[in-house]
């Protein structure tokens, strides 16, 4: 079984004026060694889903935003 670390960091932005809000999440995908996975799929949804999932890919460096 492949485990992998994932590192996320979140920065949200309520805008109450509009009842939305807006985050930018960044992160890295690695296997167990800390070596970078290139080309993961990121798939993020609100809970309950509120129009469609925003979609990412990891580089090379396993980074992704």
């Amino acid at each position: 079984m492949l485990q992998i670390r994932v590192s996320v960091s979140a920065t949200a932005l309520l805008l109450t004026s509009l009842a939305a809000s807006a985050a930018t999440l960044t992160g890295t995908i690695q296997d167990p060694r800390g070596s970078a996975i290139a080309g993961v799929a990121i798939v993020i949804s609100a809970i309950p889903p509120v129009g469609q999932p925003k979609t990412a890919q990891t580089d090379a460096s396993g980074a992704f935003r």
